[in-house]
């Protein structure tokens, strides 16, 4: 049976077309949930071939499938102003059939990170940003977990 990602209500799009790993990294995020929601306000997107990535390197693109958007809870500082961090996590599920021969798409995931990730922030007016490239998605394989509890 298959399940019905789009009952949540973090999860953006009416519908889902996509495959089983697709499905289980839906599932994997939404048995984790909980822990981002108390930090976060939370957002899934289907990649629908809208968004596509260029590589630093050579200009190469890929558009990966799913991005995590995720915004800070109210903060204050101390002039009273509100501030808000908002993240755009992109996410990859790779299949063991692509994982070496998509391994360029992996780094790249990587050099956002090192880019505009934990301490790098793009900053246009007021908000703040900050990109961050997950580890391929393989069934919850061990590198791709560490750098999502990071999260929480």
């Amino acid at each position: 049976m298959k399940p019905n990602v789009t009952q949540h209500s973090w999860y953006a799009l009416d519908h889902f077309a996509g495959t089983k790993l697709e499905e289980d990294l839906i599932t994997f995020i939404a048995h984790r949930m909980g822990n981002l929601q108390t930090k976060y306000d939370v957002h899934l997107l289907r990649n629908e071939e809208v968004l596509k990535l260029s590589n630093f390197t050579d200009g190469e693109g890929f558009m990966p499938d799913f991005i995590l958007l995720l915004k800070d809870k109210v903060k204050s500082t101390a002039n009273g102003m509100q501030d808000f961090l908002h993240y755009q996590i992109f996410i990859e599920p790779k299949g063991d059939h692509l994982v070496e021969k998509d391994q360029w798409k992996e780094a790249f995931l990587q050099a956002i990170t090192d880019e505009y990730g934990k301490d790098r922030i793009l900053q246009q007016d007021t908000p703040h940003y900050r990109l961050i490239g997950l580890p391929f998605y393989e069934n919850e394989e061990i590198k791709f977990t560490t750098a999502f509890q990071m999260l929480t």
